[in-house]
């Protein structure tokens, strides 16, 4: 620009002074004028100041004339109202739907801010592939590329979980929108299905298979691979039993050739948590109050292709009972009367199992006596220098709480009353928590499910709890294959198959082909079941006064 300025200015001067032409500049015709060197020293000087000012001003006014396009630029956005949108590229999903995801501000308008908060909530609708927003002509233009819809979702490879259940599982459904997040969830869901049931290696690849009219097929192709086993149990801190002796504790046991008749060696991270538990209340009999198992350590050995488990152990030391005392804050309630009902016994090891029974015996005689809402707490005191420890029972007055409802839910094969007779008190009574937890360990050794929780909710008032029994049944089918000599029948061979809970209704039935020599014998059983589990002695229980009493 300077170069150009300089050129046209000074080109004159020196041209009028020697009266030559230069190339391709003509020469302007008509009356001859005479400058001297002098005038033209000053001509030439102004022209080039006001030369450099010009490119000066221009060089100044360019970065503000840009600055000024950018405002000018975005300033029809903040003029535009939701009503002025225009939307493009939305084949089901309705205009006024897409709309509705910005949220002006005062006065209707919309300003970046609110552009970027309604951007950002179409793409977490799940809906779109892609959300762009343009401007053009003063307009806001919300150009959107739809997910397609899923037409079918297919399952391939699976041989040992049905389609029923994973369909159950996985959230993409027909007919809904194809977010492939959500595909990507759904495999993981599936893998995690199979390695609960101790299947590791499992592999999951989801397939997008296109079809017209922008839908799409949903295949999964599952590569179940064979169970993980256990190949080491091993135990840290344990002093005072040996090895050997806790494996027989818990369910978790090692592989073996004898492994497939059972699946204690299928590794399953909720049973290994579970023999946690079974260690520290083995620990809890024999006197260790303060055991403490602290971890449960699994690690995958890849050369022996399977999983090695460690439990790691604080005992801690072992105690003995050197006193029982009996405390009741009830003034027409003894509470020596109750020592009778105590497993506890001066001398004796101090036992975790025999405590929370004397407890439930106890509370449960109070109730008998007519203290519905007597609560009996236990309370040790250590003796750390002398390893005893002496218990407290102290039997006090609780709140005066009835039972509204008890709901049973997940029982989908156990019918109702045979889950209700397991309890000794029902709708009406006097809420008694050593009675629930005896219904809730009755309904663990049913041995028909594979969860028992017993929780209570609020009722309609304050003094009113809901019971809810929340339950996961599991397969309690059996089948057997046996065989065996015998001097007086000669070869026997044996196939039976039993169910514990036949047609849900708390029956054990068995039928059973036997073939020998010279025996042929076929068997059908079917009975209640044993005394203990179901059923039993029943307590006699408060009714509820009627309410507003």
């Amino acid at each position: 620009m300077k170069l150009h300025c300089n050129r046209t200015f000074a080109g004159p001067a020196k041209l009028a002074t020697s009266g030559a032409i230069n190339g391709n500049l003509p020469v302007r015709r008509g009356a001859a004028r005479h400058w001297n060197d002098k005038g033209a020293l000053r001509m030439n000087f102004g022209m080039r100041v006001r030369g450099g000012l010009l490119a000066a001003l221009m060089m100044f006014a360019m970065p503000v004339a840009a600055t000024l396009a950018a405002m000018l630029a975005s300033s029809p956005a903040a003029a535009q109202t939701v009503s002025s949108i225009e939307v493009e590229g939305n084949r089901r999903v309705e205009i006024e739907t897409i709309r509705s995801y910005f949220k002006p501000g005062p006065g209707g308008r919309l300003d970046q801010a609110h552009i970027d908060d309604g951007l950002k909530a179409l793409i977490e609708t799940g809906l779109f592939q892609d959300v762009r927003i343009n401007q053009a002509g003063g307009r806001l233009v919300v150009t959107v590329v739809e997910n397609p819809v899923i037409g079918r979702i297919a399952f391939e490879g699976n041989k040992k979980v049905k389609d029923e259940q994973l369909t159950a599982e996985i959230q993409s459904k027909p007919r809904g929108t194809l977010s492939r997040p959500m595909v990507q969830s759904d495999a993981q869901r599936i893998a995690e299905i199979y390695r609960r049931s101790g299947r590791y290696d499992v592999r999951v690849n989801p397939e997008i298979i296109e079809q017209p009219n922008n839908r799409v097929d949903l295949i999964f192709t599952i590569t179940e691979g064979s169970k993980t086993g256990v190949k080491s149990v091993e135990f840290v801190g344990n002093n005072a039993y040996s090895s050997y002796r806790l494996k027989d504790v818990i369910k978790t046991h090692e592989s073996n050739l004898l492994s497939f008749l059972g699946g204690g060696d299928v590794y399953d991270p909720d049973r290994v948590e579970a023999d946690r538990d079974l260690i520290r209340r083995y620990y809890l009999k024999h006197g260790f109050a303060d055991v403490q198992v602290v971890a449960a350590l699994t690690e995958y050995d890849p050369e022996r292709k399977g999983f090695l488990v460690t439990f790691k152990i604080e005992e801690g030391q072992q105690y003995r009972v050197a006193t029982v005392d009996f405390r009741s804050s009830i003034a027409t309630l003894d509470g020596n009367a109750l020592r009778s009902f105590s497993r506890v016994n001066v001398g004796s090891l101090y036992n975790a199992e025999a405590l929370e029974k004397s407890v439930e015996e106890m509370q449960i005689e109070a109730s008998r006596r007519g203290y519905a809402f007597a609560i009996v707490r236990p309370s040790g005191d250590r003796n750390f220098e002398a390893h005893t420890v002496s218990i407290t029972f102290a039997i006090d007055e609780g709140p005066r709480t009835y039972i509204e409802r008890i709901n049973v839910r997940g029982n989908t094969r156990t019918r109702d009353y045979v889950i209700r007779r397991e309890f000794d008190i029902s709708e009406g009574d006097a809420y008694n928590r050593a009675l629930v937890d005896r219904a809730e360990r009755r309904l663990k050794n049913l041995d028909f499910f594979k969860s028992v929780k017993i929780t209570s909710e609020p009722g309609s008032s304050s003094d009113r709890v809901i019971l809810v029994v929340d339950l996961e049944e599991k397969s309690t089918g059996d089948f057997s294959v046996s065989g065996g000599y015998s001097t007086t029948d000669g070869a026997l061979a044996e196939v039976s198959i039993s169910e514990r809970n036949f047609l849900g209704r708390g029956l054990f039935a068995k039928a059973s082909v036997t073939y020998g020599q010279y025996a042929r014998l076929l068997a059908l059983v079917c009975r209640t079941l044993p005394a203990g589990l179901s059923g039993g002695a029943r307590s006699r229980s408060v009714p509820a006064p009627a309410t507003g009493q």
